[in-house]
């Protein structure tokens, strides 16, 4: 058999082939169009300090590794997930999906939406909510709070100076 005879078929009935093509084209075009497009917005998290330290240690590595799975079960809960919309105002989320890379230090938040100002609003909103659950941000917090402290004794003592002053001037 030559190799002529299996092409004889194709050649004869060309225009079937093109003819399907066409009508399969037209038909996966007319299904799509009527699709809202979807957008993704991606946020990567770097867990733990071995990023500031050239040459971190295998346990660094693995309690990092640790922390990153901890993290994501936590962006996975209701409770950041409630509060991501409190900090947006919205009545609910787009598709979240959270994950660690395979033997990986870092967090990878993909939101996926119709609107893309919402996904990349949703992810940045999610990652702060995370940091904000890190016990480095407590330690921020906590200094930011002595600061606070600090500038209410200092209020207070000249707001009891102007008070004497002003009782100083009535008498």
């Amino acid at each position: 058999m030559e190799i002529k005879e299996y092409f004889n078929p194709l050649l004869k009935w060309w225009w079937l082939i093109l003819l399907s093509a066409v009508i399969a084209g037209g038909a996966s075009y007319m299904a799509t169009r009527q699709q809202a497009p979807e957008f993704a917005s991606q946020a990567t998290l770097i867990i733990g300090s071995t990023i500031d330290n050239p040459n971190p240690s295998n346990s660094e590595l693995s309690l990092s590794q640790q922390l990153a799975a901890t993290y994501v079960d936590l962006a996975n809960r209701n409770s950041v997930r409630e509060t991501t919309m409190e900090a947006l105002g919205l009545d609910w989320l787009p598709e979240i999906r959270v994950f660690q890379p395979t033997n990986s230090n870092t967090i990878e938040i993909i939101v996926t939406d119709t609107d893309p100002v919402r996904a990349q609003a949703v992810a940045a909103e999610l990652s702060r909510q995370l940091i904000l659950r890190s016990p480095t941000a407590q330690d921020d917090r906590s200094a930011r709070q002595d600061f606070v402290n600090e500038q209410l004794d200092e209020y207070e003592q000249a707001i009891t100076e102007t008070k004497d002053q002003i009782n100083a001037k009535k008498e």
